[in-house]
């Protein structure tokens, strides 16, 4: 029977905006930035007086539209609109005065929500239409000042929704642990808002300090003056509602962001320094708490705030500012630098532009739309937009797609970087509701859209079947191997059925090199790169059955060596020796695409130094940016003692006494300086004794030697008379 074919198609318009919308910034006394340059010009043409919060904003292409302090805005020409001069609600002593918000439904309108100061804190709205004014923009007659909520804390953010269709605006209701959402969307301010009780109470008169969203929006962080501490919040952006509220200690919490990877978070305290902490710890607040680092920071630390070139800005009421060149790094890395940033002799005061942080920093992917097309009961096609690469290169994007929300399996890759992803979808089960979402992957993190629905019919024809095939690795220049699948129908015969290929880049993997191989229902197929060809490709296996109805089995191929060598002996031999290594024999490895390894060390040759052991590091590299690495240790230990220069010492003899004696001489191996002693008590003498003397030989490395030697004291000489000739005794008569 004909097969009946549904499509069902639900769509979303998702707002477009640009990082270059943040990089004009207005503050302080009459000081600003223009991030259009790196490092940023200085700017010192703005007409701003503020002593804390305030905000601005730039077109597309980095380009002034406007400024405010909260209570008068300031177009491009340095000139208060003429219906934005005063009145606007916010207050030059509040910490975030204003915020700038796209209008949703017009690219020429932006809202300003501002909050007046402590402790009499109201949040009011207003709406400028840039095409008022000659071009200038103006404040609209009758959206001035709008109110919005009464009694709050000096707080105001916002964030981009879950689908990319509307805005959260965000404030603190006083006396309160309540965070209030608001949405903006393409038909104006909501006016009932989320309302999430949660964290830490203000005081009966508010609070001040700042709420910063990280560059995704799932997280937020409150910091409280008054309190001492600021709450680290979850946010989800589909629902508006705050969850999972940490609260950390911090004398005089004020300013605060996160790092444009969502890693980090720097909190300070007004006066008090700035920590950073690693919110990749762990999920409780001593896991977090562990981390604080103290950067260094000195002085009156207030306001922090993202930038366009991706440091953090410190604020210290100076006329320069201070900055942390490497905000993604951990602790001392994250490169803190005071008084890096001159503002040509103007004033910071203690705050900084209140900007969506998707203006100013990179971060994950923006997502927005999902939709579905050629919808049939075993099949599907996804559709879902990429609108912002969040500053950085995207790495990976598709859908997961399962029978229950928040799917995490079935993904299905599309090859590219911004802009629309389609992926066909099939061997889905007739009258079945699936849900499906897309994502896309940068070095900063995931973002996926918000779960999406389809319900697939109930078809009369059964669409035949395909097994999964497993994606492939490959080397340049060779093929993947068979690949076994297996189809089959309800209806129409296995031998019936047709299986066709199709590569998605014939530059790489031509279609006439995808070979069906097999019959009946087990079956396979082979693919082959072009000659020198590399990527990623996608290759759809596609069965279809005798009414027309198909089944698609889809893999990926890349071809690209990314596998270090892998050494060929598991661990290295010592190379010892008792002197000096001169010269060291390379070791091997293999690599796989049978590649030529080229082997390198890190060795100072020669090796000496008697008694140490050098590590030695080779290192294997395939010549396709893949290396691996294997240590070798080089000792270097004498172990042979000196040897006598003579083989017998000639003994030492003297008639009556030994006062002094010669020392011999001895060789070391290895050139070094000998110390040669004895044991002989001098004088040596005894007629007729023979003392044995023994020399011993040492090379100062624990290696001796010795050698004996005789000492005979023998006296072979006869008296001597003490007169040569005797004189003659006489006498007359006797000699008695």
């Amino acid at each position: 029977m004909k097969k009946i074919l549904f499509i069902i198609t639900v769509m979303f318009s998702s707002l477009v905006f640009s990082q270059n919308q943040g990089k004009i910034w207005y503050f302080g006394t009459n000081a600003g930035l223009d991030f259009n340059t790196d490092p940023p010009t200085v700017l010192t043409n703005g007409v701003l007086a503020t002593t804390e919060g305030c905000a601005s904003i730039a077109d597309a292409t980095g380009n002034l539209l406007f400024y405010t302090g909260g209570s008068s805005v300031f177009n491009k020409n340095h000139v208060a609109m003429p219906n934005g001069a005063t009145g606007l609600g916010g207050d030059p002593s509040s910490s975030q005065s204003a915020i700038i918000v796209p209008d949703p439904a017009n690219p020429d309108r932006y809202y300003i929500f501002a909050v007046s100061a402590y402790s009499n804190s109201n949040v009011v709205y207003s709406l400028v239409d840039m095409s008022l004014d000659g071009g200038n923009g103006d404040v609209v007659p009758g959206v001035k000042a709008m109110p919005l909520l009464s009694a709050t804390s000096e707080y105001i953010q916002t964030t981009l929704s879950a689908d990319g269709t509307f805005w959260w605006v965000i404030v603190n209701k006083a006396n309160t642990n309540s965070y209030y959402a608001y949405k903006v969307t393409a038909t104006g301010v909501d006016p009932t808002p989320i309302i999430s009780s949660v964290g830490t109470a203000s005081g009966a008169s508010g609070d001040i300090g700042y709420i910063k969203f990280n560059t995704s929006g799932n997280r937020l962080v409150k910091t409280s003056y008054f309190l001492g501490s600021f709450d680290l919040c979850d946010f989800n952006t589909a629902t508006g509602v705050v969850t999972n509220s940490l609260t950390f200690s911090l004398a005089s919490a004020y300013g605060a962001e996160f790092s444009p990877n969502g890693r980090f978070l720097y909190a300070s305290g007004l006066g008090a320094g700035v920590f950073q902490f690693d919110l990749n710890a762990g999920s409780t607040v001593t896991a977090i708490d562990a981390t604080r680092f103290n950067t260094g920071a000195t002085g009156s630390t207030a306001a922090l705030q993202s930038a366009p070139d991706g440091k953090i800005y410190l604020t210290k009421g100076l006329t320069s500012l201070d900055y942390f060149g490497s905000p993604n790094s951990l602790g001392a890395a994250c490169s803190y630098v005071a008084g890096g940033q001159a503002l040509g002799g103007r004033f910071a005061t203690y705050g900084l532009p209140n900007i969506v942080s998707a203006f100013v920093s990179t971060g994950p992917p923006v997502l927005a739309n999902c939709s579905t097309t050629l919808l049939t009961g075993t099949g599907v096609t996804l559709n879902s937009d990429v609108t912002s690469d969040g500053g950085d290169a995207i790495t990976q994007r598709g859908f997961y797609y399962d029978t229950t929300p928040n799917p995490t399996v079935n993904q299905t890759l599309v090859a590219g970087t911004t802009g629309a992803m389609v992926a066909p979808i099939a061997s889905l089960t007739p009258g079945t509701l699936y849900y499906y979402r897309s994502f896309a992957t940068n070095s900063n993190g995931t973002t996926y859209l918000a779960d999406c629905t389809f319900t697939t019919p109930v078809n009369v024809n059964n669409n035949p079947t395909i097994t999964a095939i497993a994606n492939q690795n490959i080397c340049p220049d060779t093929a993947t191997g068979a690949l076994s699948f297996t189809i089959g129908d309800v209806e129409t015969p296995v031998a019936s059925l047709v299986v066709t290929t199709v590569s998605s880049n014939t530059v790489i993997i031509p279609n006439a090199n995808i070979v069906i191989s097999g019959v009946g229902a087990t079956q396979s197929v082979t693919a082959a790169p072009a000659v020198g060809q590399t990527g990623l490709v996608t290759i759809t296996v596609t069965v279809t059955d005798a009414n027309s109805g198909t089944a698609t089995s889809i893999y990926t191929v890349i071809i690209d060596d990314v596998t270090a060598p892998v050494a060929d002996v598991v661990v290295l031999a010592d190379v010892t020796a008792e002197c000096v290594v001169a010269s060291l024999v390379s070791p091997t490895a293999t690599d796989n695409c049978a590649g030529m390894v080229t082997v390198t060390n890190d060795a100072v040759l020669p090796i000496s130094g008697e008694g140490t052991t050098t590590v030695v590091t080779w290192t294997y590299d395939d010549g396709n940016g893949n290396t691996s690495t294997q240590v070798q240790n080089v000792i270097i230990d004498d172990v042979t003692a000196p040897v006598a220069d003579v083989v017998v010492l000639a003994d030492v003899t003297a008639e009556c006494v030994v006062a002094s004696l010669v020392a011999p001489t001895a060789t070391d191996n290895c050139a070094g300086m000998v110390t040669v002693t004895n044991d002989a008590v001098l004088p040596i003498s005894g007629e007729g004794t023979t003392t044995v003397v023994t020399w011993t030989y040492d090379d100062g490395n624990g290696n001796t030697s010795t050698q004996v030697q005789n000492v005979i004291i023998d006296d072979v000489t006869a008296p001597v008379a003490d007169v040569a000739v005797l004189a003659d005794v006489t006498a007359e008569c006797s000699v008695a």
